[in-house]
């Protein structure tokens, strides 16, 4: 997917925003979808799911996400859309590792108590 594809490449690079022409289109290319996409179930899921997926190779960079949407070219309706659906991803991300944490600590303890 080139949004997540662009996203990633901006925080692992850490690129000035102003110099990227691909990230003024990303915020183009996301107004036009969250235009006609808005209440596709599957487009959000998609999309929550490309957010998650960048923020595990972050480690849960929310604020230079934040930072980022704020400063793309969209619309204030789809930039609120779309800070709101980062808000739940990043909740995803937070129970998904949480959730990986406590699993290892059973795996562990079940180890312990099989030996």
């Amino acid at each position: 997917m080139l949004i997540g594809e662009t996203l990633w490449n901006f925080f692992t690079f850490r690129s000035n925003l102003d110099e990227e022409p691909e990230l003024k289109e990303v915020g183009r290319m996301l107004e036009r979808k969250y235009e006609k996409y808005r209440n596709n179930e599957i487009f959000r899921a998609e999309f929550e799911a490309m957010l998650i997926g960048v923020l595990e190779k972050t480690e849960g960079d929310v604020e230079s996400f934040r930072k980022l949407f704020k400063r793309l070219p969209l619309s204030r309706k789809v930039r609120k859309e779309i800070l709101d659906d980062l808000e739940e991803a990043y909740k995803t991300y937070q129970l998904k590792k949480e959730l990986a944490k406590r699993s290892f600590l059973i795996r562990e303890r079940l180890e312990k108590l099989c030996r």
